[in-house]
């Protein structure tokens, strides 16, 4: 008897959740863990019915069937991974050069959020002149920036656009529609990967409330120094 083919299996979306985290602080190893993790979480949203809103545990991709299954089963497990771990992933890859995962990046002459671009190197700092990034994943308010190993999370707020100079800060700009709901945005820095350059990461003249930086503007300056290592993956000061 043939083998029955299942795909965006709802499990998939839980079992991605390691594999996404231990990518966050090993980027070293390369995006393989990054590429199954991106496939599982995304693949939740696909099992969504636009039409209904109803919810599919798995797709039935045999040749023969290639239908979604009528039962929804426990799809909101799934779909916990992905509103735990979604976001935009800026990477340079050794071989690919720079990906951007669930975004859209565009290089920045002259850098992108203040400050000179040196040239992107795989596993470094360096930005080429700098790149902007635009979120397109489902809650824009996530962003993980390889070369420097940073985790950038919005705890009210979401993000329109983060730009990266390659040398020395990060822009975050966040949507319009924030300053509706939120009377300061929060921002918060984890610095993931030890691997990876920048230390002192910091929002320019805003303070740091419950481990979050805050701001009524909506535009906050991340700066950083490219010099020394941190020491343990704890959240950014």
């Amino acid at each position: 008897a043939a083998c029955p083919l299942f795909s965006r299996h709802y499990r998939a979306g839980l079992n991605m959740i390691p594999l996404i985290e231990w990518y966050r602080r090993h980027p070293e190893e390369g995006a393989f863990l990054l590429e199954v993790a991106m496939g599982a979480m995304a693949g939740q949203l696909v099992n969504i019915d636009p039409a209904t809103g109803a919810t599919s545990m798995m797709y039935h991709a045999s040749p023969h069937m290639r239908a979604f299954d009528p039962h929804s089963g426990d799809y909101g497990l799934g779909f916990f991974g992905n509103a735990l771990e979604t976001g935009a992933y800026y990477v340079v890859d050794a071989a690919l050069g720079p990906l951007c995962f669930l975004c859209v990046a565009t290089p920045q002459e002259g850098g992108g959020g203040g400050g000179g671009g040196v040239a992107m190197q795989e596993g470094g700092g360096g930005g080429g002149g700098g790149v902007a990034i635009e979120p397109r994943d489902a809650y824009r308010i996530s962003a993980y920036l390889e070369p420097l190993g940073l985790y950038v999370q919005s705890e009210c707020g979401r993000f329109s656009r983060l730009a990266y100079d390659g040398r020395q800060s990060v822009q975050v700009e966040f949507d319009a529609g924030s300053a509706q709901l939120c009377a300061v945005q929060r921002l918060k820095l984890t610095k993931q990967a030890l691997q990876r350059p920048g230390t002192g990461f910091a929002v320019r003249g805003a303070p740091l409330v419950r481990g979050a930086y805050e701001s009524a503007s909506l535009t906050m300056l991340v700066t950083f120094s490219l010099e020394g290592a941190a020491a343990a993956p704890v959240a950014a000061a």
